[in-house]
């Protein structure tokens, strides 16, 4: 049998494809121009952030001085330097920010002066389980501990649910071979 002759077969072969490749490089351009602007919006966001946080603790701060201010010039309040047993408070930032946590999470506070009662703490370690408590139970943490409980129950439950639908599958299998 005689071998064919080779046929030579050219598609688009002067065809102008500068248009396409115009199109790329400038896709390619405005990938890395959006990308450097996310970058920027992002550290304005945070540079933002950080003038917000500052400004809250300033806020805080002046919060504070003015309760100071308040209390000492309480014509109501007596500030006498007796020693007859009764306890005398400096107010301090320190006394005054735990003052104003208790006073917007009594439940909070009621649980771990429970819990002080309960396992004798001191001082130091009540205050610090105070904050603990503060810490976790403020709103964005629990929302993320809350998302982040949930997430691993649906993860198990699916993963139960895949493997006993698997065993099912697999067991049914088995009685069908030869």
């Amino acid at each position: 049998m005689p071998i064919p002759a080779q046929n030579r077969l050219s598609f688009c072969n002067n065809m102008d494809t500068s248009i396409i490749d115009d199109i790329g490089q400038d896709l390619i351009k405005t990938a890395k121009i959006g990308i450097i602007v996310l970058i920027i919006l992002a550290l304005v966001l945070i540079g933002l952030n950080c003038l917000l946080t500052w400004y809250k603790w300033r806020c805080l701060k002046t919060h504070l001085e003015y309760t100071r201010q308040a209390w000492l010039t309480d014509p109501t309040m007596y500030h006498t330097q007796s020693s007859a047993g009764i306890p005398q408070m400096t107010l301090t930032d320190h006394n005054l920010l735990v003052l104003q946590a208790n006073s917007s999470h009594p439940l909070i506070t009621r649980i771990t002066n429970r819990l002080s009662q309960l396992f004798r703490l001191t001082p130091s370690q009540h205050t610090h389980v105070q904050w603990f408590f503060h810490y976790v139970f403020h709103p964005p943490c629990s929302c993320r501990l809350l998302d982040r409980v949930l997430r691993s129950f649906v993860c198990r439950v699916a993963a139960a649910g895949y493997g006993s639908s698997y065993c099912q599958v697999s067991r049914s299998s088995c009685h069908h071979r030869f």
